[in-house]
């Protein structure tokens, strides 16, 4: 199974709309205004991402139609930003995820070490948009890979955002006192 589907963002990234042959198929969105929990529906299954911890790099994981938690992602942070995380379902199944690239366009999701599904970013200021590429035959695995994948990428977009003005700031501050 070679699926592609492609999805895009509201102004802010506050909602994402996912499509198959231009057909809408799904969504991704927060609940409340500050992004925790995140909602997310495609081919009519359900998930909520609820992320724990004083840095929230801990994600739980419920599937809405079975009103139970299915598993957690774990954020691996590296400086100001992560790069990568730790998917576990409570079937012992594990996937990771990695983003790459310059800026970090591309994001993938890696089951022992083969890319089973990936996904290239259309940057854009307020709004977001790309394809994501699936190698799995299971739809259900699919929908929750996918949804959990663009949550992770927006996520990331915003912390590595935040660095970035961080470091310019400071940046900012260190010529100042040097004139």
């Amino acid at each position: 199974m070679n699926q592609i589907l492609s999805y895009q963002s509201k102004s802010f990234q506050d909602k994402f709309t996912l499509f198959h042959n231009d057909q809408q198929v799904g969504n991704l969105y927060k609940a409340e205004w500050l992004g925790n929990p995140i909602h997310g529906s495609l081919y009519g299954h359900h998930y909520k991402f609820v992320a724990k911890g004083f840095f929230r790099l801990n994600i739980l994981v419920h599937d809405e139609d079975q009103q139970k938690e299915i598993g957690k992602i774990r954020l691996h942070k590296l400086g100001f930003h992560f790069t990568n995380g730790t998917m576990e379902l409570w079937d012992r199944s594990e996937y990771k995820f990695k983003v790459s690239g310059f800026f970090f366009p591309r994001w993938c999701w890696l089951k022992e070490g083969k890319a089973i599904m990936s996904s290239e970013v259309i940057p854009s200021f307020f709004k977001s948009s790309g394809t994501i590429r699936a190698e799995e035959n299971s739809q259900q695995l699919n929908t929750l890979l996918a949804a959990a994948g663009i949550h992770l990428k927006n996520r990331s977009k915003g912390v590595n955002l935040v660095s970035i003005v961080a470091c310019s700031l400071f940046i900012l501050s260190w010529l100042l006192t040097k004139m």
